[in-house]
């Protein structure tokens, strides 16, 4: 082969040699890009989603704490009136919108009074709350993770709506992730009258997709509590 050609050849070797080895270094620097700027995203978005759903907290956690103090309510709990108590609720829904779920109890922890599609017997979904709200005696507010069935009535739109479908398609994870807030009661002599809970559901995907944080978040909690216990209270805490 003549020496030109060997030269051509050498040559274009080099070239294409070179060619590769940039191309696998932009490659490798740009997926680590992409990798950073995704990581940042979910960051500089669960902060927002943090914040959003702790603002939402506060709100109702304000409103809810003075309206625990006033002689209206308490007798209400007294006296077990349903009818009044689940008007109060609706009241708070109409309020705040976001609110999916609120239930009345008694000083036992059976509920008085719930929003539609609600079971009646919900009250043991909270149980765990309930020595803590006792306590601190205090609005208590954090994110939780109660289970659907107990909360929700069988077949029901509300339950419906938080359910998450498995990833094989066959059933729906049975916990859902919430925002709650909870309130003790008393009454004039300071006596605990019961307790009043609202939250919100985060798993529904028609308000979720159009609020991508909230739904990073939803999942990263859901994955960092995966084998967690369901009913961990540590999460809730007493709002200054």
């Amino acid at each position: 082969m003549p020496i030109r050609q060997q030269l051509l050849v050498f040559t274009s070797s080099v070239v294409i040699l070179a060619m590769l080895i940039v191309a696998a270094v932009s490659s490798v620097v740009f997926r680590n890009l992409l990798t950073h700027s995704a990581m940042s995203y979910l960051e500089t978005a669960s902060y927002s989603a943090e914040e959003l759903l702790q603002s939402r907290r506060e709100q109702v956690a304000a409103v809810v704490a003075r309206d625990a103090e006033k002689e209206d309510l308490y007798l209400l709990l007294e006296t077990g009136e349903e009818t009044a108590l689940t008007a109060r609720l609706l009241e708070y829904q109409q309020l705040w919108p976001f609110i999916d779920f609120g239930v009345f109890l008694d000083a036992d922890g059976t509920p008085l009074a719930c929003l539609p599609e609600q079971r009646r017997d919900c009250g043991a979904v909270f149980s765990p709350y309930l020595p803590m709200l006792e306590e601190e005696d205090a609005a208590l507010s954090g994110m939780a993770l109660l289970p659907i069935d107990s909360l929700f009535q069988d077949g029901s739109a509300a339950a419906a709506q938080w359910q998450i479908p498995l990833e094989d398609g066959e059933g729906a994870y049975e916990q859902a992730l919430a925002n709650l807030v909870a309130v003790p009661v008393r009454g004039a002599e300071g006596q605990l009258c019961g307790y009043l809970l609202l939250g919100t559901g985060l798993p529904v995907y028609a308000f979720l997709t159009t609020s991508l944080p909230l739904l990073l978040l939803m999942e990263v909690w859901l994955l960092c509590h995966m084998f967690s216990d369901f009913r961990d209270v540590s999460t809730l805490s007493a709002l200054v």
